[in-house]
């Protein structure tokens, strides 16, 4: 404090925020907290990416489903697992693949390889008389 104010009266003390010199431990302590503030950031933000990687994924899966969803809704069909018997009908030579569910024929080809070989007759199954295909 300075020697001119000595006789003065005061009016009034209050804080206010001034500039001050730092000094050589402040400066350490400043230069300890900034490193530990920085690997804060850079483990945050390595965080937020792996949010965002995960949220855009559940976007991505959620976007597909939809997509997949609205297409089965337009076509009014979807794929689904269903059983098949082929059955071979010797006397035109061909092979029927048939929906277990419908009896639908869904695939007709020529009889291959071991296929053609008309089973002996004392099996435990009969084979199936030919299949109208329509």
């Amino acid at each position: 404090m300075s020697e001119d104010y000595a006789g003065l009266p005061k009016l009034k003390r209050d804080l206010r925020y001034l500039d001050c010199v730092l000094t050589d431990d402040e400066l350490r302590q400043r230069g300890a907290k900034l490193a530990q503030v920085t690997t804060e950031i850079a483990t945050e933000a390595d965080h937020q990416k792996a949010v965002r990687d995960s949220q855009r994924s559940v976007m991505t899966a959620l976007l597909a489903k939809q997509s997949e969803l609205a297409a089965q809704i337009n076509r009014g069909r979807e794929v689904r697992e269903v059983e098949v018997v082929t059955y071979a009908d010797h006397a035109r030579g061909l092979a029927m693949d048939v929906r277990e569910d419908t009896g639908e024929v869904v695939l007709t080809r020529d009889l291959v390889g071991a296929e053609r070989q008309q089973p002996l007759g004392f099996g435990t199954e009969e084979a199936p008389g030919p299949i109208d295909p329509l």
